[in-house]
């Protein structure tokens, strides 16, 4: 991921979304 991030500064906007909504989702899988 650290790799990515360097390279990729634009890429960044899309791990943050897609990391953010994994959080969601494991948040809301741990609350069930």
């Amino acid at each position: 991921m650290k790799r990515l991030r360097r390279n990729n500064k634009s890429a960044s906007r899309t791990i943050g979304s897609v990391f953010s909504l994994k959080i969601t989702i494991y948040i809301k899988r741990g609350k069930e």
